[in-house]
């Protein structure tokens, strides 16, 4: 909800399309929303995510980014989510995931995965993907 705001703002404006954030939490000031719960690929605990009823339009198609992606559990929910504005989400924008996400319908495009990552020797390893274009 927090940290892959600023990276969907600015693809937001380099498209020139309107950004929507989903939360983790409805805001009063929203009206009403449509929730879900969905697990997190990252912590594996049951997360809930809601969107306010007026930010997407019916039959909408989506693309999603975010900051970080593990296991593709957000990028899933945000799918379930959709389905109940009748919108498609088309494809997944991330700046950096690991190597373990394995739904190819979510049509994830990550710009580095984490390659290797060991807190004891403090290596982390990094492989740009060059080739993200949808």
């Amino acid at each position: 909800e927090a940290k892959g705001i600023a990276l969907a703002s600015a693809v937001s404006s380099i498209m020139n399309k309107p950004l929507v954030v989903a939360r983790n939490s409805s805001k009063l000031t929203e009206g009403s929303t449509v929730n879900i719960y969905y697990v997190s690929g990252t912590t594996g605990k049951i997360e809930t995510m809601t969107i306010a009823k007026k930010a997407i339009k019916r039959y909408s198609k989506v693309i999603f980014i975010d900051d970080f992606m593990r296991g593709g559990g957000t990028a899933k929910g945000i799918k379930e989510l959709l389905s109940e504005f009748d919108s498609e989400l088309v494809g997944v924008g991330v700046l950096i995931s690991t190597g373990e996400i394995k739904d190819a319908s979510l049509n994830i495009k990550s710009l580095l995965t984490l390659d290797k990552f060991n807190l004891d020797s403090k290596i982390i390893n990094f492989k740009a993907n060059y080739n993200i274009l949808w």
